[in-house]
């Protein structure tokens, strides 16, 4: 069991930095140069990626602290999302949302199976 927990922690600290080296790259990509043509509709979104970056970020350091900041990126995100499409779409939620929430839960899990 500890070989499969193992592999389900790096797993999902793999998957995350991953996924935060995506949304640095898409944060600088989209949102900086939207913003410097004078567009400043994706600074709420800016902040939301910035905090599950930071989020991924303490997880590595702090396993409890940065689960719980993950989880509530990724809510915020998809939350955010739903709102700008006004409830019509959920794609874009789920596209953001999602990469957040699967390596948050997977660190939940380890962290809740190390405990017993």
């Amino acid at each position: 069991m500890s070989k499969l927990i193992n592999f389900i922690k790096y797993t999902a600290l793999f998957i995350g930095f991953f996924i935060s080296a995506f949304f640095l790259i898409f944060l600088v990509s989209e949102c900086v140069i939207k913003m410097t043509q004078g567009l400043y509709s994706q600074i709420p979104l800016m902040i939301f990626l910035l905090l599950a970056v930071g989020g991924y970020v303490l997880a590595v350091m702090n396993k409890k602290a940065g689960i719980y900041f993950m989880l509530a990126s990724s809510f915020l995100l998809m939350v955010y999302m739903l709102i700008v499409t006004n409830f019509k779409e959920i794609r874009p939620a789920l596209i953001f949302g999602l990469p957040v929430l699967i390596p948050a839960l997977m660190l939940y899990f380890v962290a809740k199976q190390k405990r017993k």
